[in-house]
């Protein structure tokens, strides 16, 4: 027994008349059984396996209809398209006039890889579906293909969440401050030098020496006796 398998019991009460909780069960079971087939050299996961059948039964099919023919979105094919091409067993081709679609077909270790799902498949379903006789087996297929048919005509009516999300909107970048004009600073005056108060002392000496001067011609003239004054007696 696997010591990390989960230890389930068999749905009871409610549950065990839900649908959709005994396809996911039924689903998990199936999951569990593949991992430990291939969790080894191979490292496959159960899309790979489906790819490695899809392309096998279509050579040169397209990723865009592989996916659709799949059920599984794109970007989960793309990621195991990409796994398949680094493990070797896929490799991407387009044909001649083709520019845009990738066309995808196995490789010598992809149809190895192939011949070995199928096997695991006829085992992994021999064991699982003992309880079934062939009819039974035969009877859950078709009932199994009818429900997904419908499921998915029911899915394409359902809105698209995505769709319903609003755009994102990019942030605006802010606008960067427009500077105001510096205005110009005045240009700065020079001091003018205060002349030195000797200088004006010097511009009133020429008032000064004048009436000094004519004050000296006045006593001169006073004291210098005329020459026609009379001698005294």
């Amino acid at each position: 027994m696997n010591k990390g398998a989960i230890v389930a019991e068999a749905p009871v009460g409610t549950l065990a008349g839900v649908t959709g909780h005994l396809l996911r069960r039924a689903h998990t079971i199936f999951g569990l059984h593949w991992q430990a087939r291939f969790r080894g050299d191979w490292k496959l996961t159960p899309v790979h396996g489906g790819i490695l059948i899809a392309v096998g039964e279509s050579p040169g099919i397209t990723q865009t209809r592989l996916a659709r023919h799949l059920g599984v979105e794109a970007p989960t094919v793309q990621h195991a398209i990409d796994r398949l091409e680094k493990l070797g067993c896929l490799r991407r081709m387009r044909p001649d006039g083709e520019r845009r679609a990738w066309h995808l077909e196995l490789t010598p270790i992809g149809r190895s890889a192939l011949d070995a799902v199928h096997a695991f498949g006829q085992e992994r379903e021999r064991e699982l579906l003992a309880p079934l006789d062939a009819a039974e087996r035969q009877m859950l297929q078709a009932l199994l293909t009818r429900l997904v048919a419908h499921g998915q005509e029911l899915v394409r009516s359902l809105p698209n969440p995505r769709a319903a999300e609003p755009a994102k909107s990019k942030p605006v970048a802010a606008e960067p401050a427009k500077s105001e004009p510096v205005a110009a600073e005045p240009a700065k005056s020079k001091p003018v030098a205060a002349e030195p108060a000797e200088s004006k002392a010097a511009a009133a000496e020429p008032a000064e020496s004048k009436a000094a001067a004519a004050e000296h011609l006045s006593d001169t003239a006073s004291e210098t006796p005329s020459r026609h004054a009379e001698p005294s007696a």
